[in-house]
């Protein structure tokens, strides 16, 4: 934690300010989204994070997604080291050896929040395209033996650059799917949805600071991993099958 005291009062509406945000993502997501699968079968998620890629909030979607969303994150910072992450950048990434962990189908796209010329936080959504390409409609090919048989692979590629489109990145999906009207649609989705989220995030950081608001962070998940441990520690020893 920080050296900024912060009451407990502080710490919880900051924590559900983020919740509020997160919740925020996930409603202009179903309500942007073309693909039914998305907006109504929810195959997606959406998260918010601290400069560290800890998650911080995060909205309700798919359970699968939620735990490795900053997957992608920390990949890129991998591959192309923090200081690639600049005010108005959007990466988009479903190598599923990288960072994914699902099959190409599931795109992420993920922004970094500036405040006052600080890196302070990144948000993320993943959803499902209904076709990357590859031999065979929808991309699930059942004979696979090779994940680069299933379509287009997106390593850590800038979709934004200082807040301007990449249209070589779009002309290159809208030339390799099936459904490149819907998903082109999606794929907007997303981008708001990550434009929506930094816009929440700052909202917040305008009204109690950053310094206040990475220390109330700190607070909720220090409070978060202790819960956890007290229950985990009351399992009684033994082999559980």
């Amino acid at each position: 934690m920080g050296t900024v005291p912060v009451d407990a009062i502080t710490v919880e509406v900051i924590r559900a300010a983020l919740n509020a945000a997160a919740e925020r993502m996930r409603i202009t997501m179903v309500k942007t989204a073309y693909n039914h699968i998305i907006s109504e079968s929810l195959d997606f998620g959406c998260a918010i994070f601290d400069p560290a890629v800890q998650m911080i909030a995060q909205g309700i979607g798919l359970p699968v997604f939620q735990g490795h969303l900053g997957f992608p994150i920390q990949a890129t910072i991998a591959d192309r080291g923090l200081e690639a992450f600049r005010e108005g950048d959007v990466f988009i990434h479903n190598d599923p050896y990288t960072g994914n962990g699902n099959h190409l189908n599931d795109v992420a796209m993920s922004s970094p929040v500036f405040w006052e010329g600080k890196l302070t936080g990144f948000v993320s959504v993943k959803a499902h395209w209904t076709d990357v390409g590859g031999p065979v409609p929808s991309s699930m090919q059942v004979g696979s033996t090779d994940f680069r048989q299933e379509g287009l692979r997106f390593r850590s590629v800038r979709l934004y650059d200082r807040g301007r489109l990449n249209d070589e990145v779009m002309r290159l999906i809208a030339g390799n799917i099936r459904t490149e009207s819907g998903t082109l649609k999606d794929v907007q989705a997303m981008i708001a949805v990550c434009r929506a989220g930094e816009a929440f995030f700052r909202e917040i950081l305008a009204k109690y600071g950053r310094d206040t608001v990475l220390e109330a962070t700190a607070v909720y998940m220090e409070q978060s991993e202790r819960r956890t441990r007290a229950e985990l520690a009351r399992i009684p020893p033994g082999v559980y099958r």
